[in-house]
């Protein structure tokens, strides 16, 4: 486990964040620490493809990051924690995570900070040079192509209100659930238009993902759904 240096500020115009995340047509997100929906396998193998992902032009070595908090993590089955090949990146107020291994830190790539600026602050975008003042957690990780916030609600909340939060990949579920947590935010009301956020077209989504997505909406059991990307000017 690497611990981010404290206090690390997020330096002002680099580290370009999305927001990564499945929600129900009234924000739903989870229910008691889980995915309220049946399993999706092809929506959880998009989501596993494209935050593994780099950009096409990053050079060798470089890998992209998740940005989670504490319940997230938890979430995540211990035999599939921390997410394989890329490097994950955990906010706890407390600053440690039990289960992680101190001594192991380079092989698990799993990153500590207490708030979302820390987790941001420590990471090296791959387009950067290496000395970037940011501390020495940064010195034992790859650098990073595309650093993706994948919950839970809090997280997302305070991603978008920074201004480095650019875009946001959407799976629609065209389905209601009984949920307890929700996004924060209808990108398509009238808060989400006031902020910013319009929904990007499938040639920008496709270009951002590296991959073809399907113009319809998608089934898998009884579930539709739809993938989808909003950006912020």
């Amino acid at each position: 486990m690497t611990t981010a240096p404290a206090n690390a500020p997020m330096p002002p115009h680099r580290s370009q964040l999305t927001l990564i995340v499945a929600a129900t047509q009234n924000l739903g997100i989870g229910k008691n620490g889980t995915l309220p929906w049946p399993s999706l396998k092809s929506e959880m193998a998009y989501f596993a493809r494209v935050t593994k992902r780099p950009p096409h032009s990053s050079p060798p070595g470089t890998k992209n990051a998740v940005i989670m908090g504490r319940k997230t993590w938890e979430s995540i089955p211990p035999k599939f924690r921390p997410l394989r090949d890329r490097v994950n990146v955990v906010v706890t107020s407390s600053g440690r995570l039990a289960g992680v291994e101190p001594e192991k830190a380079r092989e698990q790539a799993v990153v500590v900070a207490t708030s979302l600026e820390e987790a941001v602050g420590c990471l090296r975008p791959a387009d950067e040079k290496e000395d970037t003042g940011t501390g020495d957690a940064s010195t034992s990780l790859p650098p990073i192509g595309k650093m993706f916030i994948i919950g839970g609600s809090s997280l997302y909340r305070a991603a978008l209100d920074l201004p480095q939060a650019k875009r946001v990949l959407l799976t629609k579920i065209y389905k209601d659930y009984d949920c307890d947590t929700f996004f924060p935010l209808d990108l398509e009301g009238e808060e989400g238009k006031r902020r910013g956020w319009v929904r990007a077209s499938k040639a920008k989504l496709q270009e951002f993902v590296g991959e073809e997505i399907q113009d319809t909406r998608m089934r898998e059991g009884d579930v539709e759904f739809e993938l989808c990307m909003f950006e912020r000017g």
